[in-house]
């Protein structure tokens, strides 16, 4: 397997069949969009309004952290963790999404440093976060053995794999949920450390994690924790297991609804999985079917939705254009709807509510934990 070297790791060289369609469907989503831009003489990237969105949910943030110097009460400490956490996640998903394509500036150094620090507040390294995210599951999303976001843990199953099912696997779908409750901490104690240290992952292979990378995110973590108790230990009377209970507790919440947030774009049953060919070399499709074919919508004619979520519910216009500011999302997504309607291609587009998204996701898991298990038994 030959591999192309990217800066501090390495790419599988994994390639399509061809990047577009014979009617030359993605050419004409290009010119469309093109088209958009010029007529509207809008830049690209963030606007006006996004930095005062950007600004308000900064000030949330700030808010939060504030209001655990004030408050003495269990329920208290509870709501202002809720605060404080819920608008982190929301200026994750809006500005650190964006600043990790280099869609917000579209200076990579700046872009960067916005992504990364948006992490290190909330005491995540961002750097093996964002090569998988860019050159990983955006190059090859739904793709077997090569798609990062499909190398979650051992416990669930997202696409049928009878060699790796377990009997456990049967009820994944019962206690998934329970699960994800636990994202916030893996995030925090151990994702970290398993991207520093494994050096294959899906179609990348990382040498080396310089020792600068190392040390940043160690700091990250020590601030963020002694921040995040450091404020309520001094101002409040609450004892620390009462501060670490409230944490505890939204940090679960919050991970249920981060979780769902990110499974139902790829891991529904309406949406199924490719592998690369006997060589691992070919995904025998074309790019632009492939990424909107592997990739759904949820709410997307929900302005709050798209408000809460960065243009992340629109998803499949993320996939194809992840250089462009998510506020040009639901503009791009009515392109791509008539390109595919003109070509008679409308059934490629998919689309649902989050609550039918996370129940698509549920059903998902029990189709695939329980088919995986019956070939398994069968093979065995």
């Amino acid at each position: 397997m030959s591999r192309q070297t990217t800066a501090a790791f390495e790419t599988k060289k994994i390639r399509y069949a061809c990047s577009d369609t014979p009617e030359h469907i993605y050419r004409q989503i290009k010119e469309s969009v093109e088209g958009y831009f010029k007529d509207t003489n809008l830049p690209k990237h963030a606007t006006i309004a996004n930095v005062y969105k950007m600004v308000f949910l900064a000030a949330l943030t700030v808010i939060g952290y504030w209001s655990l110097t004030q408050v003495n009460t269990f329920y208290g400490m509870a709501a202002s963790y809720m605060l404080l956490t819920f608008a982190s996640m929301i200026l994750s998903i809006n500005l650190g999404h964006d600043a990790a394509h280099h869609a917000v500036t579209g200076n990579k150094r700046i872009d960067d440093t916005i992504f990364k620090s948006i992490f290190a507040a909330q005491g995540i390294s961002g750097y093996v976060w964002q090569v998988r995210h860019n050159y990983s599951h955006h190059v090859l999303p739904n793709v077997k053995e090569h798609d990062s976001d499909m190398e979650l843990t051992k416990l669930i199953l997202l696409e049928h794999d009878s060699e790796g099912a377990r009997w456990y696997h049967r009820f994944q779908h019962i206690y998934a949920p329970f699960l994800y409750s636990m994202v916030s901490f893996s995030l925090l104690f151990a994702q970290d450390f398993k991207f520093f240290t494994q050096k294959s992952q899906a179609n990348l292979y990382f040498e080396k994690i310089p020792r600068i990378e190392w040390f940043k995110m160690l700091i990250f973590k020590a601030a963020y924790f002694t921040i995040t108790f450091g404020l309520p230990m001094y101002f409040s009377s609450l004892s620390f297991v009462q501060i670490f209970g409230a944490w505890a507790l939204v940090h679960c919440v919050v991970s249920v609804f981060v979780a769902f947030t990110f499974f139902i774009s790829h891991h529904v049953t309406e949406l199924d999985y490719v592998g690369s060919g006997e060589n691992s070399d070919l995904v025998s499709d074309s790019w632009i079917h492939h990424q909107i074919t592997t990739t759904v919508d949820f709410s997307p004619e929900c302005k709050f939705s798209h408000f809460l979520f960065g243009g992340f519910n629109l998803h499949i216009a993320h996939h194809i254009f992840p250089e462009v500011s998510h506020q040009h999302y639901p503009a791009l997504t009515k392109i791509i709807k008539n390109v595919l309607a003109e070509n008679n291609a409308s059934d490629w587009y998919k689309s649902f509510s989050f609550r039918q998204g996370c129940i698509s996701h549920i059903k998902h898991l029990r189709n695939i934990g329980q088919q995986s298990y019956a070939n398994h038994r069968v093979r065995s």
